[in-house]
């Protein structure tokens, strides 16, 4: 349990990190060079938590975890595009993405569960 809440906390480090680029983007172009930055690093995670063995309890909540990484990362593009025309107001709908929610869910059903993956 241990090795995987490590692992875990680690993948969400770097998330964190891109994440950070994102919020400190001065204007569009660099918002959507950040968001393609964090994209290729959500599918990395993803990546990441494929090569994970994760405990019983939490096994189905962390393939659901890795589902929601990606449609996350493909629910990304078109904002990408709005904030290449200059539109950097579509950032905020970046929450209201299919992925976002499935990442949310995932992570806080595990965390309930005891794994406190938040880091």
């Amino acid at each position: 349990k241990a090795d995987y809440v490590s692992r875990m906390q680690a993948v969400g480090k770097d998330l964190s990190t891109s994440l950070d680029k994102l919020s400190a983007a001065p204007n569009a172009p660099k918002a959507a060079a950040a968001l393609e930055e964090l994209q290729t690093d959500l599918r990395d995670a993803a990546d990441q938590l494929d090569s994970f063995v994760a405990p019983a309890a939490v096994r189905k909540l962390h393939d659901q975890l890795g589902t929601g990484l990606r449609d996350f990362a493909d629910g990304l593009d078109p904002i990408i595009a709005k904030l290449k025309r200059g539109d950097r107001s579509v950032l905020s709908t970046i929450t209201n993405l299919k992925g976002f929610t499935e990442v949310q869910n995932a992570s806080t059903a595990i965390q309930s569960k005891g794994f406190k993956i938040g880091g």
